[in-house]
């Protein structure tokens, strides 16, 4: 492998832990925002403003598309390994071992990125069936009214009169 790509591959390494790593901070403080241990809050008033989940995951899917391509990239098969100069030797083991530390650090903040997802992926399913109730709710009062409303229609006598 000739060292100009191997130096841009290090470089694309490099910048994948840094887009990575940004992903991760995105992760960590949208769930501190739904609140730590207690993911899952019933009061309306603690629901994030829906802009916020659209920003997070309009970031988060721009942060993911480059760290997926760029790691896509890099693990690619067919590389032409060959082998370097005996004078440059010392530095390739060198960008060899600073690679297999960036490998190392994108794997460590995958394995915590699948586990802040699943604790965001709970905080919405409980939102969600938090608001499903709240529209059949809405649904079934909107039925009710209707049809009294039908049945009793401003012609007749007002059950609601103050005459009664």
């Amino acid at each position: 492998m000739e060292l100009t790509t191997q130096n841009r591959d290090l470089a694309l390494w490099r910048k994948t832990v840094e887009i990575c790593q940004r992903c991760l901070d995105l992760d960590r403080e949208m769930l501190a925002k739904v609140g730590p241990g207690e993911l899952s809050p019933k009061d309306v008033e603690d629901y994030l403003d829906p802009k916020i989940w659209e920003q997070f995951i309009e970031a988060r899917e721009d942060l993911v598309e480059f760290t997926t391509s760029s790691i896509h990239v890099l693990t690619a098969d067919g590389q032409k390994k060959v082998a370097p100069p005996p004078d440059k030797i010392a530095a390739v083991k060198d960008d060899f071992v600073e690679q297999s530390e960036l490998e190392s650090r994108i794997i460590k903040s995958l394995k915590e990125m699948v586990e802040l997802e699943d604790s965001l992926a709970k905080y919405l399913n409980e939102n969600l069936s938090v608001l499903r109730e709240t529209i059949d709710g809405l649904s079934k009062n909107q039925l009710l009214f209707t049809k009294y409303s039908k049945n009793n229609s401003l012609s007749k006598h007002s059950l609601f009169s103050s005459e009664i």
